[in-house]
């Protein structure tokens, strides 16, 4: 993002993103099997991904904040995995109106360093090769989209979704954090539905523990030491906890966190009860 001072300066902005109405965007992470990839090209439609506050809870993906899709990638180097980003590519671009950035990752892997895959550009100490992936992401780069043609597809009746609904939670990914003052307030009501401030050791009673971490209460907040996240075990899902109840829905979550340590960041999540189903923001 180019701010108005940087442009200026003399850095252009090429009209890609207005710096006076691009005041953020929450961090969207996905790696996941090609088929996700070609399942969810309609991800931020607007009928999944809300515009507005007013409406976002009705919503597939809930949505109304601006979208920058910093790491996506499907699991692997092979063209399967390209054309499936490559379906994938299209929806951010045609939902370019929330969409406003999105980068693969990671860019570079290490050819003697093959505990993490896919990666984009892959190197030793005497060569660097391209992968199939990265051609994809240079054909979007080289042939950037100005005009959406109208399309329908007849088909299959759709179901509408259940209801949003579910938890909180918090976690972190590779770093230790505290946590304080969580607090979940009803949007029709005002009613706080439920909050922790930590002035006692309950936590086994009030929160799910879900993957890796070391918890515990201490000194007023909930504390997560360990800067290790088990994704051989846990994937995706985080060094996680969860609070509340299922049934809430139409709420508002608010929480203190403070990174402590580590070499990568904290989130917030809501957990729905539908199967395979929450979303985090870092």
């Amino acid at each position: 993002m180019v701010n108005a001072s940087e442009s200026e300066a003399g850095v252009q902005n090429e009209g890609f993103l207005d710096s006076t109405l691009f005041s953020g965007a929450v961090d969207h992470h996905y790696y996941n099997q090609p088929e996700w990839f070609l399942e969810h090209t309609d991800y931020y439609d607007p009928e999944n991904y809300s515009r507005t506050v007013s409406n976002m809870t009705d919503t597939k993906y809930c949505g109304a904040l601006n979208v920058f899709g910093g790491e996506y990638a499907s699991w692997s180097n092979t063209w399967k995995s390209a054309l499936s980003e490559a379906a994938y590519m299209t929806g951010l671009e045609r939902n370019g109106d929330i969409v406003k950035m999105a980068a693969y990752a990671p860019l570079f892997g290490n050819l003697t360093r093959m505990h993490w895959a896919p990666n984009l550009i892959w190197f030793n100490n005497h060569t660097s090769t391209c992968s199939v992936n990265y051609y994809v992401q240079k054909v979007f780069s080289n042939n950037a989209g100005t005009t959406l043609l109208k399309s329908s597809l007849d088909g299959a009746k759709i179901i509408s979704h259940n209801e949003f609904k579910g938890k909180v939670g918090v976690g972190t990914w590779e770093t230790s954090a505290k946590f304080d003052n969580v607090k979940v307030t009803d949007n029709e009501t005002g009613k706080t539905l439920a909050e922790d401030t930590f002035t006692t050791d309950d936590f086994d009673e009030k929160w799910e523990k879900i993957s890796d971490g070391v918890w515990s209460v201490q000194d007023g907040g909930l504390i997560q030491s360990s800067t290790v996240t088990d994704t051989s075990k846990y994937g995706n899902t985080g060094t996680t906890v969860y609070f509340g109840n299922t049934n809430w829905t139409n709420y508002t979550f608010t929480v203190d966190a403070t990174k402590t340590g580590g070499s990568e960041g904290l989130f917030s999540c809501d957990k729905c009860d539908l199967p395979n189903k929450g979303s985090c923001y870092g």
